[in-house]
């Protein structure tokens, strides 16, 4: 924060004084930092990493192995939603086909 600010923000606190502006003082630091983000001059708090795993990556460990195979058939058997792999609304063959093609 440069001087200028420092010096308006105490100005404004010592205009109206007491615990009224304490509050102002806050809310005007609240002000300055929100434009300084708006700005660039300041970084917010980075968001969370996401992390994308392929609908056959059923464990979500990166790969699409045999650990996946004993998850998808429970699924396939179960006519779980879970293993309709190509969305048509029915789990077959051809979801079966679509996760042995992706195996690694």
């Amino acid at each position: 924060m440069n001087s200028k600010l420092i010096k308006g923000l105490l100005v404004t606190l010592l205009l109206v004084g007491g615990i009224g502006g304490s509050v102002v003082l806050v809310q005007q630091r609240q002000a300055i930092i929100s434009r300084a983000l708006n700005l660039g001059q300041a970084s917010p708090t980075p968001p969370a990493e996401f992390k994308f795993y392929e609908s056959e990556d059923l464990n979500q460990d990166g790969l699409i192995d045999d650990q996946d195979l004993v998850i998808f058939r429970e699924k396939y058997e179960a006519k779980d939603p879970v293993a309709d792999l190509d969305n048509s609304g029915q789990v077959n063959s051809v979801d079966y086909s679509l996760f042995v093609s992706k195996m690694q």
